[in-house]
């Protein structure tokens, strides 16, 4: 479901299941040749599994080869495939397809409707796009106003000025629109 290349070649995949020469893991890495690389980190598969059971889909290498994991859960893993313990993990009560990861190594989600999360403790109701900071916590400097349907956000994606242009069919601040653009702290 997710690929992503580190800087030294080797192939990370997530997704349900990946089989390779009888190994089945929900996160492997390859090396340069396409083989499975055994130094990588066998992760449970509730390190990389959110609620319910849901499978990541999106990954993301970060600038220092750590990989961004998405499901229902946003896991931070080091660049061998161990869990980064600096990073706060945090759980989403449905399922996320909407995720960017800043050079800074922030996380902007536009969540589902009604998505809920919990991180270090605290559990919130989403009903915006969110900024995550370098650890998981919610950053609550970021800003963008309440989405005010049930229909969410279809996709985002950050300019080259670092605005972030949210395009999609909702109820924006006032009235419904089919795009909306934040500075780099939400309004």
């Amino acid at each position: 479901r997710g690929i992503g290349v580190q800087s030294t070649g080797k192939i990370v995949i997530v997704g349900g299941r990946i089989s390779v020469n009888n190994v089945n893991r929900v996160v492997i890495r390859l090396d340069e040749n396409g083989n499975l690389d055994n130094t990588f980190a066998s992760l449970n598969t509730t390190d990389a599994v959110g609620p319910n059971g849901v499978r990541p889909r999106i990954t993301y290498i970060l600038p220092d080869d750590k990989i961004m994991l998405v499901s229902a859960k946003i896991t931070r893993l080091n660049a061998d495939g161990t869990i980064d313990s600096t990073y706060g993990n945090p759980l989403l009560s449905k399922e996320s397809f909407w995720i960017d990861v800043l050079e800074d190594g922030q996380v902007l989600l536009a969540p589902e409707f009604g998505t809920s999360i919990t991180y270090t403790n605290q559990s919130q109701l989403l009903t915006r796009p969110i900024r995550l900071t370098v650890n998981g916590d919610i950053d609550t400097t970021f800003n963008t106003g309440l989405f005010q349907s049930v229909t969410y956000p279809i996709d985002f994606r950050i300019k080259s000025n670092g605005q972030i242009l949210v395009w999609g069919e909702f109820n924006g601040l006032s009235s419904l629109q089919n795009q909306m653009t934040f500075t780099k702290t939400g309004l």
